[in-house]
């Protein structure tokens, strides 16, 4: 049985989790919805031990092309092998990709543009998803949010400086930043160190999973324009950087990322 948007009948976990003790066949019940399950809100039951959660972003290059391969390596016998079964593209192409961005519906039925495509996906996230995620009131203000975040991506984030550009406390950018982690708009790359506690108390970099959506917030609607422009490097950055998470993320892996000062990792 697949169960849509099912953040809407979280009343039906309880049942479900009975029916998987009673059987135990695991693949009975196939759910998705628009919000990342561990972060739902009023959910009777976990199903902790009973479900296998897959993060589902936008279409990787991979996906778009068809050539699919396993999460991204640096051993050099398997690039060479990958390399061989891949297309070149020049520098432009790659940056007509990073405008399009990866929403299935823009590769199954174009929009007039790509601007009206995004403008009603906005309009619709911040009407549906984040009034059923956190209740938040002022639309205007959390698309005003979105806008200042593009503008930092790839950066190592800064609360209060994103507070004082919005106009919201801190403590609410914190929990609108979570809201986007959460509804799978952005993830954040936590810096490299040996010592895993320094990991955690140590600042984030953040980074979009849709380049296309990205653009759009950032006000950019050509291709060449992008590729000319001097935040070209950041949004270049941001686009390899979502294609590796996304690498792990499809097969079913927790990236293993991190940032330093001078390399990925």
């Amino acid at each position: 049985m697949i169960i849509d948007e099912f953040q809407y009948a979280s009343n039906l976990l309880p049942h479900i989790k009975t029916y998987v003790d009673e059987h135990k066949n695991y693949g009975d019940f196939w759910l998705s919805g628009s919000q990342n399950f561990v972060s739902m809100k009023n959910v009777p039951e976990s199903l902790a031990g009973r479900v296998g959660i897959i993060n589902l972003f936008s279409l990787s290059n991979s996906e778009i092309t068809g050539t699919l391969f396993d999460e991204y390596t640096t051993n050099f016998d398997k690039l060479v092998l990958r390399q061989k079964t891949v297309t070149p593209i020049s520098k432009a192409e790659v940056f007509a990709k990073i405008l399009k961005g990866g929403m299935p519906q823009t590769f199954e039925n174009l929009p007039a543009t790509l601007q009206d495509y995004f403008g009603s996906y906005c309009q619709t996230y911040l009407s549906r998803d984040i009034k059923n995620l956190a209740q938040v009131a002022d639309e205007l203000s959390f698309y005003k949010f979105m806008q200042v975040c593009s503008s930092l991506a790839t950066e190592m984030i800064d609360y209060t400086s994103i507070s004082k550009k919005v106009g919201i406390t801190v403590s609410k950018a914190k929990k609108w930043l979570s809201i986007l982690v959460s509804s799978g708009i952005i993830i954040f790359l936590q810096p490299y160190f040996n010592n895993v506690l320094k990991r955690v108390v140590k600042t984030p970099k953040m980074y979009f999973m849709d380049t296309g959506l990205l653009c759009y917030l950032r006000g950019i609607d050509d291709a060449e324009v992008l590729m000319k422009s001097v935040a070209s490097g950041e949004f270049f950055e941001n686009y390899v950087v979502s294609e590796v998470y996304k690498s792990f993320t499809n097969v079913g892996k927790h990236p293993p990322l991190y940032y330093s000062s001078a390399t990925f990792r």
